[in-house]
């Protein structure tokens, strides 16, 4: 099955720091992060990275939002990534290739199991977690580390550009506007 590669994993983690903030993107990790390390069988592959990830920054919303996101959003989320990493424009009348609906509602209950229902996260803990996040980042932004594919690599050089210079990627908005 393999790993989804760090590209597709760079495009929904900008999707998600756009429509959200560097907080959710932590915390999303962090809640990921302590799923995964709960059960051996649970295990991040290209069939399921997306679930889990959307499912974790779900529940991150729920911790740091007073109107969190919902399914609706989270599907908007995936039909922007799908049309992200194709290069097209978004269509909001596009299916998503991830089913957003009972699969998330289940994804949510066995994470929040998984965690002891205690999916909070400090703030002393997410400044932490950032910092080593930003040491795991200069590793392996060593172009010649061997932890990385030839295509990763490639992005990485690519992209650096771009996150030498800091700037917050710009996005469409994930939240539907309210109906006056």
């Amino acid at each position: 099955d393999g790993l989804p590669t760090l590209r597709q994993l760079a495009l929904m983690l900008d999707l998600i720091q756009c429509n959200a903030s560097d907080a959710h993107v932590g915390v999303t990790l962090i809640i990921l992060e302590k799923a995964l390390r709960a059960c051996d069988e649970l295990l991040l592959s290209a069939s399921n990275w997306q679930l889990l990830v959307t499912t974790a920054f779900l529940l991150a919303s729920k911790q740091l939002d007073d109107d969190p996101m919902n399914l609706s959003d989270i599907r908007r989320l995936c039909i922007l990534y799908e049309h992200r990493e194709r290069g097209e424009r978004p269509n909001p009348r596009s299916s998503a290739a991830i089913c957003v609906s009972s699969q998330h509602a289940v994804a949510e209950i066995a994470f929040c199991s998984l965690c002891g229902w205690a999916t909070f996260v400090s703030p002393a803990h997410l400044r932490k977690y950032q910092h080593g996040l930003s040491l795991a980042a200069a590793i392996i932004d060593d172009l010649h580390s061997p932890v990385l594919s030839a295509d990763d690599h490639a992005y990485l050089q690519a992209r650096r550009p771009s996150i030498a210079g800091a700037r917050r990627p710009t996005s469409t908005a994930v939240r539907a506007s309210p109906q006056l």
